[in-house]
């Protein structure tokens, strides 16, 4: 009964500090910052402002502010981004800040960035056309499908001049995968030009290039056999144009297969098949492909071909960490690779730590190096980084140092003789041995323990003690101490010496067990 009652008062107190600290108003703003884009960035059209924002109750929401001003821009859910249409303002620098707010009415804008408006250069990527085609009295217009994120609409313009000073819209289609128009009607005897425009939801424009029709087929599209590369040029090489009315190849160049396609370079000789780049990154795809055009303007795309990306480095591991007591190798593996620029030696007090280079060693036959300032009673973790002419990397495994205490000595039986105790242990092994201590007690767990005999004579292993006090028990253990200051223990031995009574008899001392 006694202990309910107290249980009922413990939970009547604890549930009038629940209300009192519920009853705090908040008043802790909330902390709000930009993470794209970048200060200084140069920005057009439509771009996403995103940030991170927190708050110890909770982020109501966040508003964009554009020099002091709020633009009513706000999103009230994470992840944060407000989207500025950049075209309803001049071209000049704006200073970006982000206000966030809390339930409490509480709130803090981030730091200020500054963003250039520039829409000068906003217009869609100009769209070639592929092929027209004429059969059963039409021409199909087949064209290239905008890359634009913003794509509003193609408008196919048509003309009967070549400069397209007077021309037609004949088809406008706001779906941009729908790329071909069939022209019914036409006049297979006469030039037809034909031109894509491409518009963006901004309102920009780009008009293609002009393409006339013609009754002759079009070229027999020319393949890329091969793209190539050395650690200096990269070569793309295609077939040779079997057309008689041959005009000019046009290399075409892209990062990705279904990216923007630019040209490269064009050649009018029918005999050159090939193309020498200095400028170039095999690290990620560079597509190509050949725009075979003939004497009638009329052109078309083989098949393109991309470069074998490059890999990173082959992994090379630490073999092994050796040391002495003046310097410490470290050795690993030989990198085979072609494109091979440095090896760094990376170190850490953790295995997951920062990793700090050492040194960086740019000769490949070089599998070692030497420390002469370390400790090898600290943990260590060691990596070697390869890096390779194009500035890839691999890292190996970790590989851990730390020096092991010196093997304890083996402490033996104690023998009296001659008044004395004679005091034998083990001799140690290691390398880095630095002293052996004798220390004794009149204690069995070696308190009070006095130091009695120190040598640093790895073979000196004996030691007499004189002067003993009859009767007394006496305890000695060995402490072996490495050149690293690291140290061990034997184990405890202990004695008795002999009493001799006053008519001179002597009583044998007890046989003490090795007590560890």
């Amino acid at each position: 009964m006694k202990n309910h009652f107290l249980n009922v008062i413990l939970i009547a107190v604890f549930g009038v500090l629940i209300v009192s600290t519920c009853d705090q108003p908040d008043t802790e703003k909330p902390t709000v910052t930009i993470t794209y884009p970048q200060d200084g960035t140069t920005v057009s059209e439509l771009i996403s402002i995103t940030c991170v924002a927190t708050d110890n109750e909770g982020v109501e929401k966040t508003e964009l502010w554009i020099d002091g001003v709020s633009t009513g821009i706000i999103d009230n859910s994470e992840p944060y981004s407000l989207d500025w249409n950049t075209t309803t303002y001049e071209d000049k620098t704006y200073t970006i800040t982000v206000r966030a707010y809390d339930a409490s009415d509480n709130k803090a804008d981030s730091e200020p960035t500054t963003l250039i408006v520039d829409n000068t250069e906003s217009n869609p990527q100009a769209v070639s056309i592929n092929s027209i085609i004429f059969s059963d009295g039409s021409f199909t217009v087949e064209w290239n499908q905008s890359a634009d994120g913003d794509f509003s609409s193609y408008e196919l313009e048509k003309s009967v001049e070549t400069t397209m000073g007077d021309y037609d819209v004949i088809y406008s289609t706001e779906n941009i995968t729908d790329t071909t128009y069939l022209d019914s009607g036409v006049d297979p005897l006469s030039y037809q030009y034909y031109r894509v425009a491409v518009i963006d939801t901004f309102g920009y424009e780009t008009k293609g290039q002009i393409v006339s029709s013609s009754l002759d087929p079009i070229p027999t599209s020319v393949n890329v056999t091969s793209v190539t590369y050395t650690l200096e040029e990269m070569t793309v090489e295609w077939e040779e144009s079997s057309d008689g009315d041959f005009k000019d190849y046009k290399l075409l160049y892209s990062e990705t297969e279904n990216g923007v396609r630019d040209t490269l370079v064009t050649y009018t000789d029918k005999f050159t098949t090939s193309h020498i780049l200095t400028d170039f990154d095999p690290t990620h795809e560079n597509w190509f492909w050949v725009l075979v055009s003939d004497t009638l303007g009329q052109s078309s795309i083989g098949s393109g071909m991309t470069n074998t990306i490059d890999s990173s480095p082959t992994q090379i591991n630490i073999s092994s960490v050796t040391y002495d007591l003046t310097e410490m190798i470290v050795t690993w593996g030989q990198s085979n690779d072609n494109d091979f620029v440095s090896y760094a030696l990376l170190y850490s007090e953790t295995q997951s730590g920062e990793q700090t280079a050492i040194t960086t060693i740019t000769d490949i036959n070089t599998i070692s190096y030497t420390i002469t300032d370390f400790d090898p009673t600290q943990e260590r973790y060691y990596w070697i980084r390869v890096t390779d002419y194009w500035n890839l990397t691999t890292v190996s495994n970790g590989f851990m140092v730390l020096d092991n205490p010196p093997a304890p000595s083996e402490l033996y039986p104690i023998v009296y003789e001659n008044d004395s105790l004679i005091i034998t242990w083990s001799q140690n092994e290691d390398d880095d041995f630095q002293s052996y201590t004798l220390y004794e007690s009149l204690s069995e767990d070696m308190s009070d323990q006095t130091l009695i005999y120190e040598t640093g004579v790895i073979s000196e292993t004996t030691y007499t003690v004189t002067n003993i006090d009859e009767g007394e028990t006496w305890y000695y253990q060995i402490v072996v101490e490495d050149y690293w200051g690291l140290q061990s223990e034997s184990n405890i031995g202990g004695a008795v010496p002999p009493v001799t009574d006053i008519d001179g008899n002597v009583y044998q001392t007890v046989e003490i067990g090795d007590q560890v």
